[in-house]
């Protein structure tokens, strides 16, 4: 008995193609793999020819797209294309999950050397926000998202230190200044900044202050409350482990 691999029809009288399709179904879904294997081998040719792997990742998608769609037709045992679609899915799955990590590693040089350069960090930090926005967009995108996630977290790192840093400290403009000026003697010199005490009540930010200094001379730093050193030997006890 004749069964139609599409819809499902069957009947002793029923006639079907070459392709397993019966005589409603065999126009429209020849049709539609023809139109999509000739869309697929332009945007293949497309992807190729492209030098910007922006313009490659969107054909990549255009080709998966098509691609699923034919598989769901191999599914079925319709004769689709060659190589099968199923094959394709898998391989330009992972073209494109290569193609965005080395696009995205390349253009994070550039704007890591963008920021080097550029001291306006209320600039900085936008773009650190746009690119991290581009990323996690890609890791909606891909197969293996996981693939993302240490430039993902490189990028965080990044803006957490913009954001600590001098610059971006908000008043004490008089203070700021002088700091800025001991920092650059002591880093023209190649010296360590002298000893700094900063003085206030609570909750003034000097230890907001202190972390951006200390990140603006590009060394950890160790915080203690002052309550906690009883004495001298403290003192010694602890600073051996913070070299």
């Amino acid at each position: 008995m004749a069964k139609c691999k599409y819809c499902g029809r069957s009947g002793w009288f029923l006639k079907v193609t070459a392709n397993g399709l019966c005589k409603a179904c065999d126009p429209t879904i020849t049709q539609d793999i023809l139109n999509r294997s000739r869309s697929l081998n332009y945007f293949l040719r497309t992807a190729e020819q492209s030098s910007e792997w922006n313009s490659k990742v969107e054909c990549y998608g255009t080709v998966l797209e098509h691609a699923e769609v034919l598989a769901r037709y191999e599914e079925r045992g319709i004769p689709t294309i060659e190589p099968l679609p199923s094959v394709l899915v898998r391989d330009y799955k992972d073209k494109r999950d290569i193609t965005v990590r080395k696009g995205l590693e390349a253009e994070i040089e550039e704007v890591q050397e963008e920021i080097r350069t550029n001291k306006n960090t209320k600039v900085n930090t936008k773009r650190l926000g746009r690119f991290l926005e581009q990323i996690r967009k890609f890791k909606s995108l891909l197969t293996k998202p996981n693939l993302l996630d240490d430039l993902e977290k490189k990028l965080e790192i990044a803006a957490q230190q913009i954001e600590r840093s001098l610059w971006m400290y908000v008043g004490q403009e008089i203070i700021k200044h002088e700091l800025r000026s001991q920092i650059l003697l002591a880093m023209q010199r190649s010296h360590y900044l002298p000893h700094i005490m900063l003085c206030g009540p609570p909750e003034m930010g000097k230890v907001t202050l202190a972390n951006a200094i200390a990140n603006e001379m590009g060394v950890s730093i160790k915080c203690v409350e002052a309550v906690v050193i009883e004495s001298s030997q403290t003192l010694r006890f602890c600073l051996p482990t913070w070299k």
